[in-house]
């Protein structure tokens, strides 16, 4: 993967969890590694409708920044799930 595509996601990660972090446990019950493959789906197909509604107009970068997301929240899933070798 090239270095660019590699830090647009870690940037994501990291904002991510630098965002989670701050919230309690109360408002954050499960840790990811707690959560299940269908969690991380459901936010996927969430940003996967903001992405495209991003795309009706000629400003593409709400559509970006939701795939950027959902690059983020696969990695998490996949880091958080056994996920088969290739």
């Amino acid at each position: 993967m090239e270095k660019k595509t590699m830090y647009i996601i870690d940037s994501e990660l990291n904002y991510a969890e630098a965002l989670w972090e701050r919230l309690s446990r109360t408002e954050r019950p499960l840790k990811d590694a707690e959560k299940p493959v269908e969690f991380w789906l459901m936010h996927i197909r969430r940003y996967l409708r903001q992405a495209e509604e991003g795309c009706y107009g000629t400003n593409k970068t709400p559509a970006l920044e939701a795939v950027r997301k959902i690059a983020a929240l696969s990695v998490r899933c996949m880091e958080n799930n056994e996920t088969p070798p290739r």
